[in-house]
């Protein structure tokens, strides 16, 4: 029996493979991909992440971790799989073969970029605040109320700015959500959901990322100056 080791995702996540040598084309009880999702310090575990494995677009096995941080997926045949892990906003997948000998690792990062540098195209949004305790901040300090759907407008975009792809919501707070447009990474305009600002923790601190920034010409604050206020301070 051989066993595999990777590490999957932006999150830390140890998989092991168990394959028989004696049939690797039929579905059997030893063949199984497991391991542990965890934190980037390689030890504090992730409870309750949705865990999938797809074969051919179809899921054949689907899990939450325990926990501890594990999950496992049993009982696959030998082949090629997306294993899909998804907990809050945070999503991605890695294509991995069932088979003897592989040994693949991929960075542990906070936050991922799209390659393609400064594709941000959008001047203005209707981004979605996902935190209540700044939208409380916004009312009751300065009046500024938003829309039903808990969205405000932000509109101090940059003309070329930095997307951001995805983030380790196990380390990393997203703030806002909106649709915006930007070139992909086959240089194709294109209109997606992202997130735009980050505070990426560290120790007792952290650090603060915004796709888009303050005015320098106005003495006024403005509501995208009382947002990035909270955020930073």
């Amino acid at each position: 029996m051989k066993i595999q080791k990777l590490l999957l995702f932006a999150l830390a996540v140890t998989i092991f493979t168990a394959c028989n040598k004696d049939n690797e084309t039929a579905p059997l009880a030893e063949s199984s991909i497991s391991g542990k999702f965890l934190v980037p310090n390689n030890t504090d575990p992730i409870v309750n992440g949705f865990i999938t494995a797809s074969k051919n677009d179809n899921i054949v096995a689907a899990t939450r971790s325990a926990t501890d941080g594990s999950f496992t997926h049993t009982n696959l045949m030998v082949g090629e799989y997306e294993i899909s892990l998804k907990k809050g906003l945070f999503s991605s997948a890695k294509t991995i073969e069932v088979a003897k000998g592989n040994d693949i690792q991929t960075p542990n990062i906070p936050i991922d970029f799209l390659d393609t540098e400064k594709s941000g195209q959008s001047l203005s949004t209707e981004a979605t605040i996902f935190d209540q305790d700044l939208i409380d901040w916004l009312q009751i300090n300065f009046g500024i109320t938003l829309s039903n759907d808990d969205t405000i407008l932000l509109d101090e975009f940059l003309p070329r700015w930095q997307v951001v792809d995805i983030s380790n919501d196990a380390t990393v707070i997203s703030w806002f959500n909106e649709p915006v447009e930007f070139r992909d990474n086959d240089n194709n305009s294109v209109q997606q959901n992202k997130d735009l600002a980050f505070t990426v923790q560290i120790g007792e601190g952290g650090v603060f990322y915004s796709s888009f920034h303050t005015e320098n010409y106005d003495d006024e604050f403005s509501t995208v100056d009382r947002l990035l206020e909270y955020l930073v301070f």
